[in-house]
């Protein structure tokens, strides 16, 4: 019974990331200290589609493969700095912990993602957005873009390219919303008194 109470404490320690290694080989092997001295070496590992390079005072739980004690791995977490706190039963919160930088998978379904920085998406063919889209702020664009949806713009739309809407584009700044087809209508029926008051009138030389 004593060996194998030994063998279990052997097995698995906590242990603190006194050292992190950089990531540019195959296995990331961070320095360690446990049993609140002890240096050491070993090997992070994570699930399968994860990766990640805790930094230093981060905790780890710290076993050995096969009861050997100097083959050493961790699994690393930092508790006291997580992200956010006061999750609720299925919530799921996945990010960095240092800039609170996030994408949580909330409760009620919805997805929240918050960023310090830039949010910088890249693919190979196409981004396809089958929703409504709420943005505010300033859109800047070279390329295409099609939205199924409706496009709620809050800010400008700056760009050299063109934009070309199969239903009704609305300005919405004035009291009454207005279409730009009911604007260009308006302007091809606009008048102007050729030879004063009374006297016939023309049209717009210039229609859109």
């Amino acid at each position: 019974m004593g060996d194998m109470q030994a063998d279990l404490r052997n097995l698995l320690k906590w242990a603190m990331v006194t050292l992190p290694s950089k990531d540019d080989e195959d296995f990331v092997v961070n320095q360690i200290t446990y049993l609140g001295k002890k240096a050491a070496d070993a090997t992070v590992v994570y699930p399968y589609g994860y990766h990640a390079v805790a930094p230093a005072k981060s905790m780890s739980i710290c076993f050995s493969v096969q009861n050997q004690e100097e083959s050493r791995a961790i699994i690393e977490f930092d508790p006291k700095n997580r992200i956010k706190r006061g999750l609720v039963p299925g919530e799921v919160i996945v990010g960095n912990q240092e800039k609170k930088t996030f994408v949580y998978f909330k409760e009620d379904g919805s997805i929240e993602i918050e960023a310090v920085g830039d949010i910088n998406i890249k693919a190979s063919s196409t981004v396809n957005i089958d929703a409504d889209l709420v943005v505010t702020g300033t859109i800047t664009g070279q390329s295409d873009a099609n939205i199924a949806g409706n496009l709620d713009v809050g800010g400008n739309i700056i760009g050299g390219a063109t934009i070309v809407a199969q239903g009704a584009i609305t300005a919405t700044a004035g009291a009454t919303p207005v279409t730009l087809n009911e604007i260009k209508d308006g302007y091809n029926a606009h008048t102007h008194v050729s030879n004063g008051p009374g006297n016939p009138t023309t049209g717009t030389s210039d229609p859109i």
